[in-house]
């Protein structure tokens, strides 16, 4: 019908930020070797906050993101040792297992819903999109990446560019940015895609591509690859040799 405007529900909107998390749980190291995949999988989460309709909507989204992200990449808890040398039955140990698993995927998620609710604080501002793109990725950075690990209670399991550790060129950019750096732009890019490349129209409830506008994209790929090959085919000497005991492709 004409004029008729079709929003996404909440319900809905919930819906993507499960999927993305969930997705994006799936392709963290231990699971699904897809780690590239990240690259699009915080699409629906980026896509939900764009169109939900207040602040706690996007928290909301958000947190459970955040819950589910984490609930995937630590599924392994609830596979905890037999308790039974502690005189507590195995149904009882499998039980606490479950109940710290989901305590910590929530507790998680609180960080992830303060990046939702600043990020829709600046995408109901009137401001160009990159500026958004910008922001969105700096508040994940900053609120999953720097707060998250503060304290006695940090939690940095769940960390994007952890996803990354099999394309040796992809990461040594990391050598000048770290690897929080790469989350940033992992998350930059999701979001790029997501203002400039799709977009969905509620009046008519439909979706647009922009074909264009992956000329950056493919650039942005092009020079991380170059300058990966560049520093691991660079002669080092052993003068200037700096060792660090760490995972053997970073």
């Amino acid at each position: 019908m004409s004029g008729e405007v079709r929003t996404l529900n909440f319900p809905k909107l919930i819906l993507l930020g499960a999927v993305s998390g969930i997705f994006s749980g799936i392709v963290m190291p231990g699971l699904l070797p897809c780690g590239f995949l990240m690259w699009v999988s915080l699409i629906p989460l980026i896509f939900a906050l764009k169109h939900s309709k207040s602040l706690f909507q996007a928290a909301l989204v958000s947190l459970v993101f955040g819950a589910c992200l984490n609930g995937v990449t630590t599924i392994w808890m609830y596979d905890i040792q037999s308790l039974e040398w502690l005189g507590i039955s195995d149904p009882l140990a499998k039980a606490a297992a479950g109940g710290s698993w989901l305590v910590i995927s929530v507790y998680v998620g609180l960080f992830y819903a303060l990046f939702g609710l600043f990020s829709k604080f600046i995408l109901n501002a009137t401001a160009p999109k990159l500026l958004k793109v910008l922001f969105v990725a700096l508040f994940y950075y900053f609120f999953t990446n720097k707060l998250l690990c503060i304290g006695d209670l940090a939690f940095p399991w769940a960390m994007i560019e952890y996803s990354q550790y099999k394309y040796i060129s992809l990461i040594q950019i990391c050598s000048l940015i770290k690897g929080s750096g790469l989350g940033f732009l992992i998350v930059a890019f999701n979001a790029y895609l997501c203002f400039f490349v799709f977009d969905y129209d509620e009046e008519t409830g439909k979706f647009s591509f922009s074909p264009v506008h992956l000329i950056a994209p493919v650039v942005f790929f092009a020079v991380l690859l170059v300058y990966g090959q560049y520093s691991l085919a660079k002669k080092v000497s052993a003068g200037n040799l700096k060792v660090l005991v760490a995972q053997t492709n970073v």
